[in-house]
């Protein structure tokens, strides 16, 4: 049986904002920022510096941060909406915000996850996260393993697209480019198994240690992958 896949879109605080592959999981899309129309946007803290700046149309925005990135402008911005950065929790019909403690053991981007992860136990999930890479290499590894974190505890499984060039998956998925796309699969885990399709090196592969990722160029716009029991990750 097919479990129901929902997607969620994430701003973070880095720097890179796009990517040049769509992605694809089970009838469900990546987008662009400037394509982005009447959703439900989540933002990590300073990730609400950049939905403020691109002027997104929105649903509704989740806020959870501890509110040391934030712009003066979007500061205004949640006055406005009416709600309170000093409150630990405001809510309006079209908004949300969670302040969290800055001497927290943990990152604002792994709230949301947190968030996202207890109303999602029977579904798989697509997260597409703009901003989630550059800027702190630090900050950025703990994106990545926040993200892995979330993936492998969601029960049917799910996929992170980091606009930048990172996904992690549990679940099949395609990305589409042009062709001759170079791009690179890793696991974690010894003996990991993936299928792949419309790449120089396709069909099954095995993975047995974590150092042996596999190099690889898309033979076709569209690229198909399928692990087979673990997570991957693949750079482009």
């Amino acid at each position: 049986m097919r479990h129901k896949i929902k997607k969620f879109i994430i701003f973070l605080n880095g720097t890179y904002a796009s990517s040049h592959i769509r992605v694809l999981s089970h009838n469900t899309y990546s987008t662009t920022i400037d394509k982005i129309k009447n959703e439900t946007l989540y933002a990590a803290d300073g990730g609400l510096n950049y939905v403020i700046k691109h002027n997104l149309n929105s649903q509704k925005i989740i806020y959870i941060g501890d509110n040391d990135s934030l712009s003066r402008k979007s500061k205004k911005f949640l006055d406005k909406k009416n709600l309170n950065i000093n409150n630990y929790n405001s809510k309006t019909e079209y908004n949300e915000l969670t302040a969290l403690n800055k001497d927290k053991c943990f990152s604002d981007f792994a709230a949301i996850l947190d968030l996202i992860l207890k109303d999602n136990l029977k579904n798989q999930v697509f997260i597409e996260i703009f901003y989630g890479l550059g800027g702190r290499k630090d900050h950025e590894m703990a994106n990545l393993l926040e993200a892995e974190k979330f993936l492998l505890d969601l029960p049917q499984g799910g996929l992170c697209y980091f606009h930048g060039g990172v996904i992690l998956s549990t679940i099949d998925c395609m990305i589409y480019s042009e062709k001759n796309l170079s791009f690179s699969v890793f696991s974690k885990y010894k003996k990991c198994e993936i299928e792949i399709s419309g790449a120089k090196y396709e069909g099954h592969i095995l993975l047995e240690r974590p150092s042996h990722g596999l190099s690889n160029q898309s033979t076709a716009n569209e690229v198909l992958f399928k692990p087979l029991g673990s997570l991957i990750t693949i750079y482009f």
